[in-house]
């Protein structure tokens, strides 16, 4: 599906092919760090932890976020390498914004300030909003 001045996310590529404990040992040697150094600022986790970790080379752990804050990473880098690569839509068009009315960016301005979770209701709330009231404007998408 191809809409104008959308790029399509769903065909990530992630280039390095590696599990977990691939990345913590590279994020390690890049750090120039030891398995030590990760153990002193994972509160918890033990070396015999780490080292099924690494050894095992596993998808997911329950210490993922808590190895990636310590590497400085994200836990999107620490699972699934990085950088991602995003592969565009086949047609990409950029079209003069059309103007945004006040009530529009006042939506905008309180969801800015809510947390995804909010967000999300918000857009299920304005979905529900527009069956309600068909008569909204729409715009053409080929």
């Amino acid at each position: 599906m191809s809409t104008d001045g959308v790029c399509s996310y769903k065909q990530l590529l992630y280039v390095d092919g590696m599990a977990i404990g691939k990345r913590i040992e590279k994020r390690l040697s890049d750090l120039g760090w030891e398995r030590k150094d990760l153990l002193d600022k994972v509160e918890g986790l033990t070396p015999q932890a780490l080292s099924n970790l690494i050894r095992r080379d596993s998808k997911r752990s329950e210490w993922d976020e808590a190895i990636a804050a310590a590497l400085d990473m994200t836990v999107m880098e620490l699972v699934y390498g990085k950088p991602p690569i995003y592969q565009p839509a086949a047609r990409v068009s950029v079209t003069e914004p059309e103007p945004v009315s006040k009530v529009i960016t006042e939506i905008i301005s309180h969801a800015n300030k809510m947390n995804q979770q909010g967000q999300w209701e918000l857009l299920g709330q304005a979905r529900l909003l527009e069956r309600m009231h068909p008569n909204v404007k729409q715009r053409n998408v080929r």
